[in-house]
């Protein structure tokens, strides 16, 4: 099953079980904002312009119960900005924006009527912004690097950021807008996250040491030159460990410690794994990440090694298992991602799943 073929099928089953009455007509896209993982919210409810140039995504009528759309359509009065790619019914669509420009979009009844018209925009960017994941999993944005024109990569290891697209200062939104140029001894994968965690992804690779040029392009037109350098295990100078705000935590939650090696500088290294034990009892696989459940009154001492390097921390569980920061979820660009995701849409669907906001 395709990526797009996953997505629109649970957005209109979701749809489908959450009818929202007879209040006005509304739009609504695909577009997420919530760095949430698991909390299984549901679609978004509202229009999220500007969109980046390259994007494409879903869009659908709200305040309207699903028996009430049948026949309905969604267009466009600009094709050549925004164009609907494929009519799932019911007045949903999956939609790409190949241009720029203002456009509306329009909805009609099964009759041809229009019952509904919103004006968005789509506009080219002109600088992309890059998130390392792991400090977004713990939400802490004061562990993002400074800068990222020069990203650091273990050789053979690869790094994974999150990209945001910007026009003049205002962000734009949508994914499916990146493509990548790299030189040799350096790869960039565009990849995308989806099912409510929309995301647009660019995974760094280095295959031979020193320096190389990677090209990003939203659109087909070049938004920024990054430089990834290839370091050797003789550049890694340290490890830490970071972690989710247990302080605010319930039993339960699905709380991660990340590692991250550093070099003498302090400059952060990618693409580094790590061999986990939590009290002293060894946890399978390789990665850069632990995920547990916290448990009030539990405690767990927990170390990462990688060579002879090590770094501990204690944490409120005594189980858990390893992960990696270039794990992105529900994902395409690579290796098809998430088998489970259908699965876990349907219990939102049923309200079988319990809404958890989870800090991991």
């Amino acid at each position: 099953m395709t990526y797009r073929t996953v997505t629109t099928t649970l957005l209109v089953a979701l749809l489908g079980a959450l009818g929202a009455g007879c209040d006005a007509v509304r739009l609504a896209d695909s577009v997420d904002l919530e760095f949430d993982f698991f909390s299984l919210r549901g679609p978004s409810d509202r229009l999220h312009s500007p969109y980046v140039a390259g994007a494409d995504l879903d869009v659908f009528t709200t305040h309207v119960d699903r028996e009430d759309r049948a026949g309905w359509t969604i267009g466009t009065s600009a094709p050549a900005v925004i164009a609907v790619t494929e009519d799932l019914g019911f007045g949903v669509a999956s939609v790409s924006a190949g241009g720029v420009g203002e456009v509306d979009l329009i909805v009609r009844d099964e009759t041809g009527a229009e019952v509904h018209r919103a004006t968005v925009e789509v506009v080219q960017p002109d600088r992309a912004d890059l998130l390392a994941h792991g400090p977004l999993l713990v939400e802490r944005p004061e562990l993002q690097p400074e800068s990222t024109d020069e990203i650091r990569v273990l050789v053979g290891g690869e790094g994974t950021f999150l990209v945001r697209w910007f026009a003049d200062g205002d962000r734009l939104f949508g994914h499916g807008a990146l493509t990548t140029e790299a030189e040799a001894g350096a790869t960039a994968e565009a990849r995308r996250s989806f099912v409510f965690e929309d995301r647009e992804w660019v995974t760094f690779r280095a295959t031979e040491a020193g320096r190389h040029e990677v090209r990003l392009l939203a659109n087909g037109e070049l938004t920024r030159t990054i430089t990834v350098v290839g370091v050797t295990e003789e550049d890694i100078d340290r490890v830490e460990l970071h972690g989710s705000d247990e302080t605010q935590a319930s039993p339960g939650d699905s709380l991660v410690v990340y590692a991250q090696a550093f070099a003498a500088d302090d400059a952060p290294i990618y693409g580094v794994e790590y061999a986990w034990d939590i009290n002293g009892l060894p946890e399978e696989g390789l990665g850069d990440l632990f995920r547990y459940s916290f448990t009030r009154g539990v405690t767990g001492e927990l170390c990462a090694r990688h060579g002879e390097l090590m770094a501990m921390a204690t944490i409120s569980a005594n189980e858990g298992f390893v992960d990696s920061t270039n794990d992105i979820g529900c994902s395409v660009g690579g290796d098809p991602g998430w088998v489970g995701a259908p699965a876990l849409a349907l219990l939102f669907v049923f309200g079988w799943a319990r809404r958890r906001r989870a800090r991991a």
